[in-house]
């Protein structure tokens, strides 16, 4: 595993947004790295190198396995990302400010079975820190928002096709260290049987949104069947074992602000027009906020541009979007849409 140090300010320029209204900063093409975390204002930084208010992003690009970190002033670090041979990984997520850990999920398939591991890397020295065999699964899967804020504990998402109709999934909390399971939801458990969901006529997978210490909250992804929206969430505690459905959490395209406990999230509002995706995306033509107060509203609109992506910028003082351009289904080559990155301000509705 190698570090190698460069600089690129370009990314400093996408990620670095500022307030100025509705208007569009830059557009940018889909690239090949997933945005993984950022860690500035609209964090707990407190203890960590980014307490000034400084920020830094994680970009994981699959085809090479690399990780790449940018600081706020353009400086850049790359780690290869150990795998073994054969393996093929799902999902990573990085540790807040401070926990400089990324943890990620590979699986092992032969002819006639499937192991999946988990695996925790340190991103200042490049080294793997921890592998865990996580027992014979079809699929295993590490969300963004997966690790503990203190770096200790990773949730870890996992499903068994056993056969033809037979279908399991499970959701565990595992001690970096030992590799000891210390929390498990699953499938069958009766404290999720019990509430039912909207999408029982489909197989599952679990998506963690959010992991405060003894407090997680996970989604309900439709299996490999037709995308939806929005899903059934739920807020588990851990220390109880206690679950409760919990509004909006569901949503795919999210962010939550946790000095003040509010979400925003893309949504599709149907009384008004609303852009064609030309693909397995969903139809979203607005952004809304919700406040701790369970109060919704509408901030942004656009009738031509979907979006699909939304975060909290400029310590919460306003919110960052994602579109792509509507489709044209006379075009021979679908998919070619452009994309743009723009900043709003959070009271007015607006947009394009």
């Amino acid at each position: 595993m190698t570090q190698n140090k460069n600089r690129l300010p370009v990314i400093g320029l996408i990620l670095g947004i500022g307030l100025i209204g509705c208007t569009a900063i830059v557009a940018l093409g889909i690239a090949a790295f997933v945005l993984l975390s950022a860690g500035g204002d609209d964090n707990d930084d407190s203890g960590s190198d980014t307490a000034a208010g400084q920020w830094r992003a994680y970009l994981y690009n699959m085809s090479s396995q690399e990780i790449v970190r940018v600081n706020e002033d353009g400086d850049e670090t790359r780690v290869n990302v150990p795998l073994v041979e054969g393996e093929f990984t799902e999902g990573m997520a990085v540790g807040q400010p401070g926990v400089d850990r990324a943890a990620f999920c590979s699986v092992r398939t032969t002819d006639d079975s499937s192991t999946a591991f988990l695996n925790v890397l340190d991103l200042n020295t490049g080294t793997q820190i921890q592998r865990h065999e996580m027992g014979s699964m079809s699929f295993c899967r590490v969300a963004p928002n997966a690790i503990s804020p203190s770096g200790d504990r990773v949730a870890v998402a996992l499903v068994d096709v056993a056969g033809q109709g037979d279908f399991s999934w499970r959701l565990s909390v595992i001690d970096v260290d030992s590799g000891a399971t210390v929390n498990a939801m699953s499938s069958t458990d009766p404290q999720f049987t019990a509430l039912g969901t909207e999408t029982d006529r489909f197989s599952i997978m679990p998506d963690v949104r959010l992991f405060e210490h003894d407090r997680l909250i996970f989604a309900v992804i439709p299996w490999q069947t037709e995308g939806m929206s929005t899903t059934d969430a739920f807020d588990w505690d851990l220390t109880n074992n206690t679950l409760v459905r919990v509004p909006q959490w569901g949503s795919l395209m999210l962010d939550y602000l946790p000095s003040t406990g509010e979400l925003a999230w893309a949504d599709l509002d149907d009384s008004r027009p609303a852009g064609q995706p030309g693909g397995p995306i969903p139809v979203n033509n607005v952004v809304r906020v919700m406040g701790a107060n369970n109060e919704v509203r509408t901030v942004y609109y656009s009738g031509d541009w979907l979006v699909v992506g939304v975060e909290f910028i400029d310590g919460g003082q306003a919110l960052a979007a994602l579109l792509i351009e509507s489709a044209d289904l006379s075009n021979a080559e679908p998919g070619q849409q452009a994309t743009k990155l723009i900043a709003m301000a959070r009271s007015p509705i607006c947009g394009t």
